[in-house]
């Protein structure tokens, strides 16, 4: 068989699997993305559709009526797990976060590992924040004192720094049976100022004091512990997740005691969404019809959404506001896919 796959540091390449037993044999080794692996008659060719454009970091400054200005672009190296994405693609592993007003989080890779790395607004040369440990998923405390990920060779577990990276430390409620284990898709988020660490676990929603101690669990519906997305306000009051099914909307669910969420009409499963710094607000990125993105808002007590930026091609991945509400760092890059054949793969 021909099939298009990715690990956790590289774009989906092609791998050709033998029967019998036999190691599979990686084909694509560039950097570019390849989907949709299309074998020829003659048994020893393909063709797969290739994706190619390194994203980057685009710098906005937001007015007092939320419209977003472009005063920087082209910042962090070595950017995205996956260093390219076609829109065929589904990995999503791009992620921008704010550590300050001053400084943004990025998800890199480091000696093919997951790494995080810090920029200045400004620009400037990127430096890795923790060293010695694969890393991803960050969140950030609405105090901006802490750093929450999640690390480990399988992902589940838990870390919790100072947002510097250092006094680094594994989040272990207890008992055993709650330990945070199996939380890959679902990020870990802090809630209440970063006194409190939300998860996900054997299908449940728990939170956890963040120096540790007795988890309890968080009683909401079934279809918000199940979704693979969420994210916490940063006043701690909201948890946004989507439903699935034939209509994918958004759920707002109050926290921590739960009850009827808000619903909102949003784009497809996947689409990155974020909390505005007010939480009152939460952005999407939604496509036009001709398949340009762009950034909208959305006020959590109802009404139309509203456009703040206005890009006239390429792809958005990630995004996210500092602080203060006044900038928008945008993961934005411009894929380019075409049609491709490989010959005498094995």
């Amino acid at each position: 068989m021909l099939v298009s796959a990715r690990d956790e540091t590289g774009p989906p390449r092609i791998w050709f699997l033998p029967f019998a037993g036999v190691v599979p044999l990686r084909v694509t080794t560039d950097i570019s993305s390849y989907d949709f692996p299309a074998p020829m008659a003659d048994g020893h060719s393909f063709a797969a559709v290739r994706g190619e454009g390194s994203p980057s970091i685009t710098i906005f400054s937001v007015d007092d009526n939320g419209s977003a200005n472009v005063v920087a672009s082209g910042l962090g190296e070595n950017f995205g797990l996956a260093g390219v994405r076609s829109r065929s693609s589904t990995w999503t592993g791009q992620v921008v976060r704010w550590l300050d007003s001053e400084h943004i989080l990025y998800v890199g890779v480091a000696n093919g590992r997951p790494a995080f790395f810090v920029i200045p607004r400004s620009g400037g040369k990127a430096q890795q924040l923790i060293r010695g440990m694969k890393v991803w998923d960050p969140a950030v405390s609405s105090d901006r004192k802490r750093l929450l990920f999640l690390a480990g060779e399988t992902g589940g577990e838990v870390w919790v720094s100072d947002i510097d990276g250092t006094n680094a430390g594994k989040l272990t409620p207890s008992p055993p049976d709650q330990a945070p284990s199996g939380t890959t898709g679902w990020t870990p988020q802090f809630s209440d100022g970063g006194r409190f660490v939300y998860y996900k676990s054997r299908s449940r929603l728990w939170r956890v004091p963040v120096g540790g101690g007795k988890a309890e669990r968080v009683n909401l519906e079934a279809g918000a512990v199940a979704a693979d997305m969420a994210t916490i306000s940063p006043d701690g009051n909201w948890l946004m997740v989507r439903s699935f099914g034939d209509r994918q909307r958004t759920h707002l669910y109050p926290l921590p005691a739960g009850g009827p969420p808000r619903i909102f009409e949003a784009p497809p499963s996947g689409t990155p969404m974020r909390f505005h710094p007010s939480s009152r607000a939460f952005g999407f990125v939604a496509w036009s019809d001709d398949g340009i993105p762009n950034i909208w808002l959305q006020n959590i007590d109802g009404g139309p959404p509203r456009q703040i930026t206005h890009f006239d091609r390429g792809d958005i991945y990630a995004f996210d506001w500092s602080p203060d509400g006044k900038w928008l760092a945008v993961s934005y890059g411009e894929p380019k896919t075409d049609v491709v054949i490989v010959r005498d793969f094995r």
